[in-house]
């Protein structure tokens, strides 16, 4: 959950979740334009197509310009790849419904022998950085914490 209430009187809320049950593989996204009194129906920004691979944890922050991004883990069940950081970012407030979303970015590999998870975003309300962090080590051993910019 984020909201672009330092910025705007009039406060936006936005939310990003993980599909559950089998369909496990979408992350979802709504806002709420009246403080939370109702909620704009949920969309996908994301989805896989393979029954063995899952997107989770996804995270969501409001940054400069009216930008919402929103980062998220890869997984592969089977074992074959590695998990892996994925991210998203929507303009103008997300007002376009999935129209506002850009292509899903790969920010690490999945077939690198290392594993990254358990992303975080925040975003600058002045500026147009972005921060990630994220665990990250090698395949199968407790990972450090690694963060981009």
């Amino acid at each position: 959950l984020a909201t672009d209430a330092a910025n705007f009187d009039g406060y936006y809320l936005y939310l990003t979740a993980r599909s559950g049950g089998e369909d496990h593989d979408k992350i979802w996204f709504t806002r709420s334009t009246d403080q939370g009194v109702t909620w704009e129906t949920e969309y996908t920004i994301a989805e896989l197509e393979f029954v063995d691979r899952d997107y989770v944890y996804p995270q969501v922050a409001y940054g400069f310009n009216a930008k919402i991004h929103v980062v998220w883990e890869f997984r592969d069940e089977s074992g074959f790849l590695d998990k892996a950081i994925r991210y998203s970012v929507a303009e103008n407030y997300a007002g376009n419904g999935a129209g506002s979303w850009g292509s899903i970015q790969y920010l690490t590999p999945n077939s690198d022998g290392f594993d990254e998870e358990d992303p975080l975003i925040a975003a600058s309300p002045i500026g147009n950085e972005i921060l990630i962090a994220y665990h990250s080590g090698p395949t199968g051993i407790y990972p450090n914490i690694d963060i981009m910019h």
